[in-house]
């Protein structure tokens, strides 16, 4: 099977269907562990949103809500994880600040129970040695 061009970033170019359409390439989003667990916590309904920040959850109870989740909708594969967090809408909302998504803090335990669980299914996350940071105190 051979490949079909589309045309580079921003060229006009003719399409097989005789279409004349120009490719946009947006930039691309980079993200560390952290934000990669708000994303993912807040996709699979893990992480919600709470400005009064009044509600926190043991390390315990998020890793639940994670555990039921994987009940309910199989187990979070690197795949999956990546489909889940792929939506360039969450990702520039998240980039830019917009309100409705948390941002990690280390001293809350469901933050740290999601940034396990990316760790678990993003080992190159950990630091070379193979340590999880997370988890030394």
């Amino acid at each position: 099977m051979s490949r079909t061009r589309y045309g580079a970033h921003g060229k006009v170019a003719e399409r097989l269907n005789g279409q004349w359409k120009m490719t946009i390439r947006p930039e691309p989003f980079v993200l560390d562990d952290e934000d990669v667990a708000m994303l993912l916590g807040k996709r699979i309904g893990v992480i919600e949103y709470n400005p009064y920040d009044d509600e926190r959850y043991t390390f315990a109870e998020g890793m639940g809500r994670i555990f039921k989740w994987e009940r309910r909708h199989s187990a979070l594969t690197q795949a999956k994880a990546l489909r889940l967090i792929s939506d360039t809408y969450d990702l520039s909302q998240y980039q830019i600040g917009s309100e409705g998504y948390e941002y990690f803090d280390g001293d809350n335990e469901l933050h740290q129970a999601m940034l396990m669980k990316v760790r678990q299914i993003w080992p190159a996350f950990c630091n070379k040695r193979g340590i999880d940071e997370s988890q030394t105190e």
